[in-house]
């Protein structure tokens, strides 16, 4: 279902590609794409991350699917849970250098993440 899709992980990359090498658009139409250790990792742990918000909220989390947009079909978004109000999309970064790919000295959420998230 992603094959030939930007989904949300790819909307900053697409929004602010300047490289005429291609890889974006062999990643769009299905490329493997090796899975970092860090990656791995935060599959891992995504459940277990969720299952605590769950815990702390009381909200019925579902996991979602993938979301297509029904306007533009080709634009779609797999949040890792819905609730009736709000989608949740967990990070799981293993170190403050990647906790600051995310989060800026301010406190804000970056640019990066804003994008995957409001898609």
């Amino acid at each position: 279902m992603r094959y030939g899709r930007v989904t949300a992980s790819k909307a900053y990359e697409v929004a602010n590609c300047h490289k005429k090498d291609g890889v974006l658009v062999e990643k769009i139409l299905g490329a493997k794409v090796f899975q970092t250790k860090s990656m791995k990792r935060g599959l891992k742990l995504e459940n277990l991350v969720g299952n605590r918000r769950i815990d702390k909220t009381k909200k019925t989390y579902k996991k979602a699917g993938l979301f297509l947009s029904q306007e533009f079909p080709i634009i779609g978004a797999s949040p890792d849970f819905i609730t009736d109000d709000s989608v949740i999309e967990i990070k799981c970064p293993s170190s403050e250098k990647t906790f600051c790919n995310y989060i800026g000295n301010d406190g804000k959420i970056k640019e990066k993440p804003l994008y995957q998230i409001q898609l």
